[in-house]
């Protein structure tokens, strides 16, 4: 039996939004309605709790989230339980709040929840060093600026034009 299919583009769209949710942060996921499932970056993970098992035979483990001074409470379900977490940060894709508990937000895992390692695009990196030359473009703009004049209770605005000046 052959099983291969093609995806209309709605169909796909959906699927790839599905797996692929919207990336938030702490502050964004405040107010989201409990169920909706959506991707969290960058998490900062402060605890890891022990793997344990459930009445029903499934593994949980509860991990401990901060972001922006906001802490959260993500529960890891079946094998996304056995996950081995090394890091920092992560982008955590496909979960979903649950309820608020003990003045945090709390989430829990799907059969598709990923952690991926968060590398930021621009780093806080000082610059320390000595710089040998700077260019320019090659015309100065004066900017407009703004004068006020106070005369009998009235305040009068001063405008200056905009020029171009060619400095070469």
């Amino acid at each position: 039996m052959d099983t291969y299919f093609v995806l209309y583009d709605k169909e796909q769209m959906f699927k790839d939004l599905y797996y692929n949710s919207p990336v938030k942060t702490m502050v964004e996921t405040a107010s989201l309605k409990n169920g909706e499932r959506f991707s969290l970056s960058p998490a900062k993970i402060n605890s890891i709790g022990d793997l344990s098992t459930v009445s029903t035979g499934s593994s949980r483990r509860e991990i401990q989230l901060t972001m922006d001074g906001r802490t959260a409470l993500l529960t890891l379900w079946g094998k996304e339980a056995d996950l081995e977490i090394v890091g920092d940060l992560y982008t955590i894709r496909c979960i979903y709040p649950t309820n608020d508990f003990n003045n945090q937000r709390c989430y829990t895992s799907t059969s598709s929840t990923t952690f991926e390692p968060y590398h930021d695009d621009q780093p806080d990196e000082k610059f320390e060093g000595n710089i040998e030359s700077v260019s320019f473009e090659r015309y100065l703009f004066a900017i407009h600026l703004l004068k006020l004049k106070i005369s009998d209770n009235i305040i009068l605005p001063y405008k200056f034009k905009t020029h171009q000046t060619d400095i070469f």
